[in-house]
């Protein structure tokens, strides 16, 4: 699992696929033992490791997954989600491993509706916004991601930006939200203002981004920020 999650990071999505199949390959291997011994009526004695079983059992699916959605194989990533999105048929599941299924089924249903935008399935905006209704810690994060989309694909979200203007707002003035994760969600909202005519809000956003980007020390993100606003007032 540490090799999977170290080659993703180091942006190596072919060898993410190979140690998430071995990871998956060696989790069921262990799972289809425990299971068998059980059905003997043997004693199942307790894993030695880090974590549940389960969830090496869901991250060989879940990294599998986000290496392909990473390198573009949206449809192809569709599967692995449903597979870790649905561990319920986990058996031997201590309280402890019903959470870690739980996590899994939550972390699914998020990957779900941003890779569904990503293929061109616009309905599905309608229940991510219902979803990040009902789990209001994911409304920012939500909303970058929705942007992000957006700008790739020429969504109109207009809607989903006035659904949750208040949040958009508290947020200028919150402490508790990771300051990369608040310049990218300034630096696309601008993007999008920018690509659809809005000049004046484009250029307040990207301005807020440059702020954001020189107290944070973000330098990348200032140059973008910085790029974006002269190739939009060399169009005014």
């Amino acid at each position: 699992m540490q090799l999977t999650k170290a080659s993703y990071s180091l942006q190596k999505f072919r060898d993410t696929e190979k140690y998430a199949d071995e990871l998956q390959e060696l989790a069921t291997l262990i799972y289809n033992d425990q299971i068998d011994r059980k059905k003997k009526g043997r004693t199942i004695s307790p894993l030695r490791t880090e974590h549940h079983l389960v969830v090496y059992y869901g991250q060989g699916y879940l990294m599998k997954g986000l290496a392909l959605s990473t390198q573009g194989q949206y449809e192809e990533s569709i599967p692995y989600i449903h597979k870790y999105m649905d561990l319920g048929f986990f058996e031997i599941l201590d309280d402890l491993g019903k959470q870690e299924v739980e996590k899994f089924r939550y972390w699914g249903q998020l990957n779900l509706y941003s890779t569904n935008l990503m293929i061109g399935k616009e309905k599905s905006l309608s229940q991510y916004v219902e979803f990040l209704e009902n789990h209001p810690e994911e409304i920012f994060p939500g909303l970058l991601t929705i942007l992000r989309i957006a700008n790739q694909h020429g969504y109109d979200v207009d809607w989903v930006l006035d659904h949750f203007s208040k949040n958009i707002k508290e947020s200028t003035n919150s402490d508790f939200i990771d300051m990369g994760r608040h310049i990218r969600f300034r630096k696309e909202l601008a993007l999008y203002f920018l690509k659809r005519g809005k000049v004046t809000e484009g250029i307040q956003e990207t301005l807020k981004c440059l702020q954001l980007s020189d107290k944070g020390r973000e330098y990348k993100n200032f140059k973008t920020c910085a790029e974006s606003l002269l190739e939009t007032l060399e169009k005014i």
